[in-house]
């Protein structure tokens, strides 16, 4: 709507040429800054005692009627106004645009680029103190029109009447090879109020700027953004009357786009060209443009920090998203694309064409396995060609599920090869089917079974016993496993438990007789003082062993029930020998001699050899001692027949013999 404060006509013919001296250059050297501080003050006393007595006249039309005033906003501004917020913070390199003032403008500031508005080019700009950007002339005009406007070639980033003096507030810029960034921080509104306070920033480019994103030539950044409307324009402690207006106009009454108008506090937000806005609304907002473009693409508007939103266990999701075609009389539509299958997990999307198209999200945490969920959005206007916006949203989605617990059950040893486990308990509160499996930290040792699955229950869950398996390449004398048992429940709960075995070999090895388990007897005959010699494969040994081979034998006994030399006198005819008995280097052969005593109290008996033998593992485990063999030299010839071995344990008094070795 038209405002009713004059435009630029309201300025006197006869102002001084130095009305709009520049400020924007007060580094060139002190005497100049002195010089254009003085001219600077004279021009901004003309442009002030003018404007003040407009708006005094048009303040009184505008609060006639109002009998209370609402009280001040929130707490009071922020004392160093929220530019770390802005796209470009600024810092001491940037240059004061303009004295505090009320409606001044710099002066016209050349440009190293060159700036496309609706396919005007630009290379020079103004910057005018009431939040906006002029081409060919600067305004001072304070209260707001909304676009499309045939007056205006500007781009305003929250044209209203921004105040600066008493402190409450400073315009500054920087120019950059392919941007001028311009910079409102902590500015107050007329009339010298500064109990609320507003920071906002202006990007303008050539399309080349990374940050703002190839091709965008207008970016408009909010720090706290506290009021709305200065006390000319109808506004009462800041809100209310004529609302501030965001967005560029080409001046044609044709090419244009509108991010909205504000006059009230809050976070409310229904387009463009609907009901006008609460200014919270555009906290912490970035919105950035191609005014290049002749028919603008839809501006997505409220998406959250780094277009995320989470999904807390037991809480809930309600955010809109809205894109808005910067043209009125558009409808804007948005196609929406699942791409995780989040609305199977129970998000409820409400897309709602228009002029700001909505996307409603609403979700409650506590269903959705956790994880995180991409929505694709693809937001469309209904001009030919249409405008194109892609864009996407992740949702986080916190774990609601307790995980599982498990006990892995007490350390195991084996004095062998092989442990068998109690296998573990597990429990889980939500009563989740459980998949398990068992590992070990020694590749030597295996665990059968080593996974499986329990069915859904609640209250401790038996697993089965598990056996644990040493390798037979490995050695059994010492070796032990770490065995981890994880289980999982599927949601992304899962829980770890160990416990352990040792191998320890300690049994020795196991010798049996063969032949029916007897030991090898033979007998000797004559009685002719000769060795007699045995081998290996003469005898019946069997040697075993479960863990730890390979296993030796060895012979460590040959005992006689006679005296190896006897006495003369006592008994005689073994010959006064000695040695009678001997083992072959090998250990495992020996030899007898065919002797025994011919007389004497036990010579009627005969002689009877006998060997004993033992086994050694590749631990160390001795067995136990085992007669091997009894050899039988008999008293007199009525008991055997001459020259043979009789090998056929029948007490060598069966015939006939085995010829003699």
């Amino acid at each position: 709507m038209p405002s009713s404060q004059p435009g630029r006509a309201a300025w006197p013919t006869g102002r001084p040429a130095h009305a709009r001296l520049a400020f924007a250059f007060i580094a060139c050297g002190a005497a100049a800054a002195s010089v254009a501080a003085d001219n600077a003050r004279v021009g901004q006393d003309v442009q002030e005692s003018l404007a003040g007595q407009q708006k005094q006249a048009l303040a009184g039309l505008h609060l006639a009627g109002h009998d209370q005033v609402p009280p001040p906003h929130g707490s009071g501004p922020s004392p160093l106004g929220n530019v770390d917020l802005l796209c470009y913070p600024p810092d001491p390199s940037y240059e004061l645009s303009m004295v505090p003032n009320d409606d001044l403008s710099s002066e016209l500031l050349q440009l190293p680029f060159t700036f496309d508005l609706y396919g005007d080019s630009y290379d020079s700009v103004y910057i005018n103190n009431n939040g906006n950007l002029s081409f060919v002339d600067p305004y001072p005009q304070f209260t707001p029109d909304g676009f499309p406007n045939v007056d205006f070639r500007m781009v305003a980033g929250f044209w209203a009447d921004v105040d600066t003096r008493a402190g409450n507030g400073t315009v500054k810029h920087k120019v950059f090879p392919n941007k001028l960034v311009v910079t409102w921080d902590n500015v107050g509104y007329y009339s010298q109020r500064g109990d609320l306070l507003n920071t906002f920033q202006i990007i303008i480019s050539d399309g080349t700027e990374a940050q703002m994103g190839l091709g965008n030539n207008i970016c408009f950044c909010y720090g706290d953004m506290q009021w709305t409307t200065g006390e000319a324009s109808g506004g009462i402690n800041g809100f209310g009357g004529t609302p501030a207006t965001v967005g560029a106009n080409r001046g044609d009454g044709v090419s244009y786009f509108q991010v909205g108008r504000f006059d009230h506090e809050g976070i409310d937000f229904d387009g463009a060209y609907g009901d006008n806005d609460g200014v919270s609304w555009l906290d912490g907002q970035l919105h950035c443009i191609n005014q290049a473009d002749p028919n603008l693409p839809p501006v997505p508007e409220n998406f959250p920090p780094n277009d995320e939103l989470f999904l807390p266990c037991g809480g809930a999701i309600d955010h809109e998203v809205r894109f808005t075609g910067p043209e009125g009389g558009q409808i804007v539509t948005v196609n929406v694309t699942d791409v995780d299958g989040a609305t199977v997990q129970g998000l409820l999307v409400t897309n709602t064409p228009g002029n700001p198209a909505r996307v409603r999200f609403q979700w409650t945490g506590g269903v959705a396995p956790a994880g995180d969920y991409r929505i694709d959005m693809e937001a469309q206007d209904d001009f030919n060609p249409p405008g194109i916006t892609p864009r996407s949203l992740t949702i986080h989605v916190e774990s609601c599920n307790e995980a599982p617990t498990c006990s892995a059950g007490p350390p195991a040893t084996s004095a062998c090869r092989e442990a068998t486990l109690a296998g573990g308990v597990v429990e889980d509160v939500d009563g989740d089917a459980i998949d398990w499996s068992w590992t070990s930290d020694n590749p030597d040792v295996s665990v059968v079974p080593a996974a499986g699955s329990l069915a859904a229950g609640v209250g401790p869950r038996p697993l089965p016993p598990v056996q644990a398996t040493l390798a037979a390449s490995a050695s059994a004398c010492h070796a032990s496993a770490v065995l981890t048992l994880t289980v999982d429940d599927g949601r992304g709960g899962t829980s770890s438990c160990a416990t352990s075995v040792t191998f320890h070999d300690d049994v020795p090895p196991t010798l049996s007789l063969g032949g029916g388990g007897t030991a090898f007897e033979a007998c000797l005959w004559p009685p002719d003082h000769s060795y007699q010699c045995f081998s290996p494969e003469d005898l019946e040994l069997l040697v075993t062993d479960a863990c730890s081979e390979p296993v030796t034998w060895a012979i460590v006994g040959c005992t006689s029930n006679q005296t190896d030399d006897a006495p003369e006198g006592d008994v005689n005819g073994d010959g006064h020998t000695i040695d009678d008995c001997v083992l072959d280097t090998d250990g495992r052969s020996f030899c007898v001699r065919s002797e025994r005593a011919g007389s004497g109290p036990e010579a009627q008996a005969g002689r009877t050899y006998s060997v004993t033998v033992a086994a050694r593992d590749a631990c160390g485990n001795l067995s136990n001692d085992l007669t091997l063999a009894r050899i039988h030299v008999a008293h007199d010839r009525s008991l055997h027949a001459e020259g043979c071995i009789d090998v056929t344990r029948t007490g060598c008094k069966t015939l006939p013999c085995t010829p003699k070795k």
